[in-house]
């Protein structure tokens, strides 16, 4: 017969050994990316890293494509645990970022990764808190400049008259408005069928998106500016991410950086060179840059909508110049 106290020891190693198992805790993060695409390597890589660090202790489980999530309701899933670590667009939530919203405005970022350490540091500052209050930002990016694609080359490609043409937000369809042209709200995985079937003439998009859904099937003429473009982010719940295990925790907060976002962002900038490539190399496409003195043009043309930008909001004026001053440091 065993004795108590040997059962009683039994019990604890039998205890001791499901302990690890019991205290991991999986966090589904969506690519809302097609399998094996370069997001969705990138993505996959980050969460690796994340998963050797945390020790077993977490388990991020990586979904690509749409079927958890999508732009349009990514926020939403995170915020209600449905899905733990979304990619949302900011644009696309609807009155949640109107300030983070500064890293899209025209004329303004240079690059990705100029972008993407400029967005960080405001944060970083506090200037935006009000916005991520339910949410942690794991890393921010703004896309590289936006570009107009168009189903075909324009009578003049220089305004928008008389086009129909995709707007990601207030801001983009205030600058499509300004350039004559009627803008038309779809979120990115929408583009593809609304050019498809003539919903929108031409989409601003940048190349680093241009590609993921495969717009070079239904766009052939591309004009190049310095337009305002997307701001995106990576992130998770505050309250699901205070709930998870220390050494999870840890893990995490040991990979959210400026320099992890900086490596977003320069991974963008890289995605819309390798995107574009091809698309210049075609003959079925012709790919044409603004000249200085329309550049010039537009830009004067956008700079009321900058400044609704920032007299509208809370903070605006102040975030704004931050932001200014922040890329205007890294540039040098």
């Amino acid at each position: 017969m065993i004795s108590h106290g040997l059962k009683l020891a039994a019990v604890a190693a039998a205890l001791s050994i499901a302990a690890p198992a019991l205290a991991q805790e999986k966090l589904i993060l969506t690519s809302m990316s097609p399998p094996n695409s370069a997001n969705s390597k990138f993505f996959a890589a980050w969460a690796a890293k994340i998963n050797a660090a945390g020790g077993g202790t977490i388990d991020i489980d990586m979904r690509d494509g749409n079927a958890l999530a999508n732009y349009g309701n990514v926020y939403d899933r995170v915020v209600n645990n449905v899905i733990q670590i979304g990619w949302s667009i900011h644009q696309v939530v609807a009155g949640k970022f109107p300030l983070t919203d500064v890293g899209g405005l025209p004329y303004i970022t240079p690059d990705g990764a100029t972008g993407a350490v400029a967005l960080w540091r405001i944060y970083k500052a506090g200037l935006l808190d009000a916005e991520y209050r339910d949410v942690m930002p794991l890393f921010l990016a703004p896309f590289p400049a936006g570009n107009i694609h168009y189903i075909k080359a324009p009578r003049e490609f220089d305004d928008l008259r008389g086009l129909k043409v995709s707007s990601s937000g207030r801001t983009q369809a205030q600058m499509i408005d300004s350039l004559g042209g009627a803008a038309i709200s779809l979120q990115p995985q929408d583009l593809y069928e609304g050019l498809n079937r003539s919903t929108v003439d031409a989409a601003i998009i940048s190349w680093a998106g241009f590609a993921p859904y495969k717009l070079q099937e239904v766009t052939f003429f591309h004009l190049e500016g310095a337009l305002g473009q997307n701001t995106s982010m990576f992130f998770m719940s505050r309250q699901r991410f205070a709930a998870l295990p220390e050494k999870g925790r840890n893990a995490i907060s040991d990979n959210v950086s400026e320099a992890q976002t900086r490596a977003f962002g320069a991974y963008f900038d890289d995605q819309a060179q390798q995107s574009r490539a091809p698309v210049a190399a075609s003959d079925k496409h012709k790919v044409v840059r603004l000249t200085a003195q329309q550049s010039a043009a537009w830009e004067k043309r956008f700079a009321p909508v900058l400044a609704e930008w920032a007299k509208e909001r809370a903070g605006g004026e102040a975030v704004l110049a931050a932001y200014r001053k922040e890329i205007a440091g890294l540039k040098k």
